[in-house]
């Protein structure tokens, strides 16, 4: 079995709530050593406090 390389990222986001029960994120991520990776994600939810 291969060994696979070691990948340090950076992420950063932003969450906007929306309503005071509802929330929108956004985030990305990429790679800052080893092989290029990179990431987006947007995400929503409630909030139950």
């Amino acid at each position: 079995m291969a060994s696979r390389p070691t990948v340090c990222a950076m992420r950063a986001g932003v969450r906007l709530h929306v309503r005071k029960w509802f929330f929108a994120a956004i985030a990305g991520e990429i790679g800052v050593v080893g092989p290029m990776v990179w990431a987006a994600d947007l995400s929503v939810g409630f909030a139950v406090m």
